[in-house]
């Protein structure tokens, strides 16, 4: 990502949000999150669970946190920016391999994506996994910026952060 594309905006980037989602019906959004409001910013949305609507929200709330218009009720820190939101989970704690799959899946998705510069991932495992770990090396040696939780709304009886936040490739 060269510095010189970068505006205040966002325009010029393109930020992917690794997740539950976004949905279209959200009350606070409509559909000013998927507006092309912005000349030559693209939104798009990819999903390996059938459905393209965020069941819990979060998705949705972490799509608008990066790219929410600024004549939205909360305005992203990249309004400019596009977007890629990807359905990889239906909730923000990943206690099966089935699910882990379809993380990887929207990880690979995202490395591949050669126009997408970030992208974060709001979304937790309890335990280290080697084949997510592989997937950020990949993004990371691409020079991708990585954003991950470090921890979510749950209690596993203790407070040790979860991966891929703990990982030094977030």
């Amino acid at each position: 990502m060269q510095n010189s594309t970068l505006k205040e905006d966002g325009r010029g980037i393109k930020e992917g949000d690794l997740a539950t989602g976004a949905s279209l019906d959200q009350t606070y959004l409509k559909n000013a999150l998927f507006s092309n409001e912005v000349p030559g910013r693209t939104i798009s949305r990819s999903t390996f669970l059938g459905n393209q609507e965020d069941e819990c929200s979060h998705g949705t709330r972490m799509a608008a946190t990066i790219a929410a218009p600024s004549d939205a009720p909360a305005s992203g820190v990249a309004p400019g920016a596009s977007l890629a939101v990807y359905l990889v989970v239906n909730s923000v704690l990943i206690f099966s391999l089935t699910v882990l799959y379809y993380l990887m899946l929207g990880l690979y998705l995202a490395v591949s994506d050669s126009d997408l510069d970030i992208f974060s991932m709001s979304i937790g495992v309890p335990i280290y996994s080697p084949t997510v770990e592989s997937g950020l090396a990949l993004a990371f040696s691409q020079g991708k910026l990585i954003f991950a939780a470090a921890g979510t709304s749950f209690s596993l009886g203790t407070s040790v952060p979860v991966y891929p936040g703990t990982s030094p490739l977030t």
